[in-house]
């Protein structure tokens, strides 16, 4: 069972609090944590939630599928509105981009590593639509990579 202070210390108001309660939970519980690591991906803080698809690359549990379709579906319309603005000549915060992107690039590995065929749809979707640098390069090897352990080769 999990001790309930790092389950409360993923609430703590300091990023780096929750950043240390991930780290302790992914070292001392593994794949009993997956679940609580899981809420992470959605904290406001890029620290946690970067912290988070580390700890979940490193366990590869397939409970983390739909956690990670839903936070890469997000991330991809967060990553859409940045392009829609753009294209619109609207300002656009990049450093926050580039964060998104980054944190897309880290969820697409995890769905790669986990070798889930639930993740084959949305990483499909993922390498039409080409929103940031190679992530339609990341999302194809990663979908390779899930069909040949499913057995199923290429598409």
């Amino acid at each position: 069972m999990i001790n309930q202070k790092f389950l409360e210390k993923l609430s703590d108001r300091n990023p780096e609090e929750r950043i240390n309660a991930i780290l302790r939970l992914q070292a001392y519980y593994g794949a009993e944590a997956v679940e609580s690591i899981c809420t992470m991906l959605n904290d406001l803080d890029y620290g946690v939630r970067t912290q988070a698809i580390g700890a979940l690359i490193q366990l590869a549990d397939g409970r983390a599928v739909e956690p990670l379709i839903t936070a890469l579906d997000v991330t991809r319309r967060k990553l859409r509105n940045f392009a829609d603005r753009k294209n619109l000549g609207m300002p656009v915060d990049g450093v926050q981009e580039v964060k998104e992107a980054v944190f897309m690039s880290g969820v697409i590995n995890a769905l790669g590593r986990i070798g889930d065929l639930r993740a084959e749809a949305v990483l499909g979707a993922v390498v039409k639509e080409s929103l940031w640098g190679d992530d339609d390069e990341e999302a194809a090897r990663a979908l390779e990579a899930i069909r040949k352990r499913a057995g199923h080769g290429k598409k």
